[in-house]
């Protein structure tokens, strides 16, 4: 068992060393000393860093949870906007100002993704530990279908509201598209914008002179980009979102839900590829955002 190298260890195991004792067994103190303690240095920063992780994931989780009960329950719970044709706008704006107010509120301390696209975009392009992907998407995920819980139960309290004859936000294509576009140009769309919005959030990354207004930059992207989306799609670029929708909605949802995995990822993918060569690789910047976590806000 290797000995721990902390200083108030070695410091003690050196005072040891000049007076040794002995127990009863004839083992001298430094000896006691490095069997007992020979990796609490080890086991104190594993513990740190557990707790570390924790505080991130249960950020991703809540600020993914805020965003889709935001962004959804602007359409979810007020067809006033829907029924008058303002609904697109509405909800863009509840999505950008919702990932806005997260990323203000959540971005020091996981960096504000809440989105399994943005985390690995960011992982492509060395800006995040690939060992904390999992844990970062399924907190996503996790906090998407807490917020699409809580907007069922609120729904269900309308006169006439059926989830299963509701499109409960979810998206889709074909006949389940708000203006019955097909396949080819959900998958397009939902590539290209994913594309452009994950770029986004890595030049924000490196542009350390905006941080402070880094929220307010991917809030209005978003917003841009769910005005585009969603007569196609009802707006997605957000697996974790998806999901959490379609979980509910069943049926059509969940056979369609692959294109809004398969789309968003692969826009990602291309942004932290042409990220990571025009920037040339992961800098002295960038490790920092690697040992931290990757932060978009």
């Amino acid at each position: 068992m290797a000995a721990c190298h902390c200083a108030p260890c070695a410091a003690t195991a050196k005072r040891l060393v000049r007076d040794p004792i002995t127990n009863g067994s004839g083992e001298s103190g430094a000896d006691l000393f490095a069997r007992s303690f020979g990796v609490c240095a080890s086991y104190l920063m594993d513990g740190i860093e557990m707790v570390a992780l924790g505080k991130r994931l249960c950020s991703e989780g809540v600020g993914t949870a805020w965003l889709v009960f935001v962004g959804c329950g602007s359409t979810v719970l007020d067809t006033t906007g829907v029924l008058q044709g303002t609904g697109a706008l509405q909800m863009s704006l509840a999505f950008g100002l919702a990932l806005a107010t997260g990323s203000y509120a959540f971005g020091k301390i996981s960096g504000a993704h809440f989105n399994p696209a943005v985390t690995i975009g960011l992982t492509i392009a060395q800006r995040f530990p690939v060992r904390d992907v999992l844990p970062y998407i399924a907190a996503q995920i996790w906090g998407a279908i807490v917020a699409a819980a809580l907007l069922a139960y609120l729904a269900s309290g309308r006169p006439g509201f059926e989830l299963s004859a509701s499109e409960f936000a979810a998206n889709g294509f074909g006949a389940h598209s708000p203006a019955d576009y097909p396949l080819h140009a959900a998958l397009v769309v939902e590539c290209v914008l994913s594309f452009v919005f994950v770029g986004a959030c890595l030049l924000v990354v490196v542009r350390k002179e905006v941080a402070t207004i880094a929220p307010f930059i991917t809030g209005a992207c978003l917003m841009l980009v769910y005005l585009v989306s969603i007569p196609i799609t009802n707006g997605a670029v957000n697996p974790a979102r998806s999901t959490a929708q379609a979980l509910f909605v069943g049926n059509w949802a969940l056979d369609q839900l692959w294109l809004f995995w398969a789309a968003p990822l692969a826009g990602a993918i291309a942004a932290g590829v042409l990220f990571s060569f025009l920037d040339g690789g992961a800098d002295s910047s960038s490790v920092s955002l690697v040992d931290g976590q990757g932060d978009v806000s």
